[in-house]
């Protein structure tokens, strides 16, 4: 599986795009996920819901 460096990345890789006002779930798909390649930013927001620039991620 490819390093993912780009939230956009992830989405794409998934083949899913939720509606802006929902919240994407990443425990959803957390069983495709190689936890040894993802990128470090994006498995601590999968894991903690961690927000970026005082801004909670929303899709």
């Amino acid at each position: 599986m490819q390093n993912f460096n780009k939230f956009d990345n992830v989405i794409f890789e998934l083949g899913k795009k939720e509606s802006p006002k929902d919240k994407f779930d990443f425990k959803k798909y957390s069983y495709i996920w190689d936890y040894d390649e993802i990128d470090p930013l994006i498995l601590e927001i999968m894991q903690n819901g961690k927000k970026i620039n005082d801004k909670e991620i929303s899709w």
